[in-house]
């Protein structure tokens, strides 16, 4: 085998070049690892309970009762399965570019009040304050669904991950739309940052909260389906920042 110094200028680039693809090999085969566990231990859990609530029915037939509160049960898991399978869907659909937008103008600030609506009692209940600062008349070009997934998925994790205040701001920035969601959570650590968007990704401090860990890889392709942006930006301990660009509707 040739030395490093015996090699010629393009030898060494080749042999460079190898390496790293290895390298990237390696990490995606980590990566791959590490997402199938996840899957397997967040299919498990509904699996697991529809399995013991049918072998604890069986032994239950003369109890009309208990069977109904056990298909209710059942119903409920499958539910919980369905839905993951679902945002799973979602994800492969957004990320491969293959949605079917239904593509309308929209008021902007309707469509995150609609989402702040739903999220008004749970935040009440947390004790959570939101501030919302619209511009007014700032229309985009978007499915209404889609995007309400977007707020929605950035609004549930700020209350997720122990923010105590929320501020979303919409303004009109050089001929396009920005929304900037804002918390005072837990934050994001400088090295785990880069790997929010990535597909079933959960950071340290998030695994001991519920989900698949694929609500921003989702909420990154639908922002990019509708010709947008999004960066986040986090201080640990202090918060966290979302800033969102969409195009604007035609006049």
């Amino acid at each position: 085998m040739q030395s490093a110094s015996s090699m010629n200028g393009g030898e060494q680039l080749l042999v460079q070049a190898v390496n790293k693809l290895l390298s990237r090999h390696r990490q995606l085969t980590r990566e791959l690892q590490e997402s199938m566990d996840n899957v397997a231990h967040d299919l498990r859990t509904p699996i697991t309970r529809l399995r013991a609530i049918a072998e604890y029915s069986l032994h239950k037939e003369d109890d009309p009762e208990h069977l109904r509160e056990a298909l209710a049960d059942c119903l409920e898991e499958s539910d919980s399965l369905l839905s993951m399978l679902n945002t799973m869907l979602n994800v492969a659909e957004a990320e491969a570019d293959t949605v079917n937008l239904k593509l309308v103008p929209l008021d902007l600030a309707a469509t995150v009040e609609n989402v702040l609506d739903l999220y008004s009692i749970l935040a009440e209940e947390k004790n959570i304050t939101i501030h919302f600062r619209p511009q007014p008349d700032i229309i985009v070009l978007a499915d209404q669904q889609r995007i309400n997934q977007v707020w929605a998925n950035l609004v549930d994790n700020a209350i997720k991950y122990n923010a105590t205040e929320i501020e979303i701001i919409t303004r009109k920035e050089n001929n396009s739309a920005q929304i900037t969601i804002r918390d005072n959570g837990m934050g994001i650590s400088e090295n785990e940052l880069p790997r929010i968007w990535d597909r079933l990704y959960r950071g340290d401090r998030s695994r001991s909260k519920p989900g698949l860990g694929l609500g921003l890889t989702l909420v990154r392709a639908t922002v990019q389906n509708h010709n947008g942006t999004i960066t986040a930006s986090s201080d640990l301990n202090q918060g966290t920042v979302f800033t969102i660009t969409l195009p604007l509707a035609p006049h």
